[in-house]
């Protein structure tokens, strides 16, 4: 190719620099960037659009599955006290006391009435003593929100053996458990008494 000529006034370095701008490739050269939304918008505005467009569906997929995890959560280790229950859907009576000491494998329940004599003079008094309070006790499991008690002490030896399903699930200070205690008579199962129970934790 033919050297180009210089104009009148112009130096070799400026005659350089001409050529280098007029021979730089096309896809060498600055470009607009395109804007993907369509909105006539600043590369700037349009990575920030696109970053909160994905942020957004993040943060709502962590906000649905925290209470979820929540429900499952049955944290049942501390000492319960009961702060009411029903049986068969009638409300346990006020003069009932009803305390549950649960540790990491074994599970300890005590009840007493108000109407529990004082004093043991007579038969009857001893039978309405075993009429009023009660104890039990075992080793436990639980199966997600499934909580299981297997009896080992109780004050009818029928439900020695017994392993006893429950629903149960923790919110704050509160444990909410619910399901059937079989009803047996001369170790023969006659039917199912519907519990619900809600507990306050006190330790």
């Amino acid at each position: 190719m033919a050297p180009a000529r210089l104009g009148r006034g112009q130096r070799p370095n400026q005659r350089l620099k001409l050529r280098s701008a007029t021979l730089r490739p096309h896809s060498l050269r600055p470009q607009l960037t395109r804007d993907p939304l369509g909105s006539g918008a600043s590369p700037v505005t349009v990575h920030r659009e696109a970053t909160v467009r994905f942020t957004i569906p993040a943060v709502l997929l962590l906000v649905v599955a925290r209470p979820v995890q929540a429900q499952t959560a049955c944290r049942l280790v501390g000492v319960w006290e009961l702060v009411s229950g029903k049986a068969d859907g009638q409300a346990y009576p006020t003069t009932l006391h009803q305390l549950k000491f649960i540790t990491r494998n074994r599970w300890v329940w005590i009840a007493k009435d108000d109407s529990s004599p004082k004093e043991l003079r007579t038969s009857g008094d001893s039978l309405q003593m075993f009429r009023t309070t009660g104890a039990g006790s075992g080793t436990y499991t639980v199966q997600g929100t499934t909580y299981t008690e297997k009896v080992e002490f109780f004050a009818d030896p029928a439900y020695i053996g017994q392993s006893i399903p429950f629903s149960c699930r923790t919110e704050g200070d509160r444990l909410y458990q619910t399901g059937n205690l079989p009803i047996l008579q001369d170790g023969k199962k006659v039917r199912d008494l519907k519990l619900e129970e809600v507990y306050r934790r006190v330790e």
